[in-house]
């Protein structure tokens, strides 16, 4: 794009100095000035858009790395804190059933005792 906005450019420069040597009026070379100035501003402004995309886009890319590391930071801790905590409930509930079964055993003699 930028390449066929060059030629063009290069060629209306070309056609207006071939005219002002035919001795064309001023309102067709005026016109064709213009057009080559709006095609350059055209070129320019583009050139500075695309800079500005291409920053924008380089602070994007370095602001969800920073966003991933501090959720890798966050998460990491609360999953480590997750799994202490289900490790303490499995334990826990391991020892709860312990217990129900020494209950149900010493009821079980204590029955047998009062049954002599």
């Amino acid at each position: 794009a930028a390449a066929a906005a060059r030629a063009e450019r290069d060629a209306l420069l070309r056609e207006r100095d071939g005219h002002r040597a035919q001795g064309l009026g001023d309102d067709a070379q005026q016109r064709r000035d213009a057009a080559a100035q709006q095609l350059s501003l055209l070129r320019e402004s583009n050139a500075t858009l695309r800079a500005e995309a291409n920053g924008a886009r380089s602070t994007a890319d370095s602001l969800r790395g920073e966003l991933r590391r501090l959720r890798e930071r966050v998460a990491d801790p609360r999953d480590r804190q997750k799994a202490e905590l289900k490790a303490k409930l499995d334990a826990a509930e391991r020892a709860k059933e312990s217990h129900e079964r020494d209950a149900t055993a010493w009821r079980r003699r204590v029955g047998a005792l009062l049954a002599r």
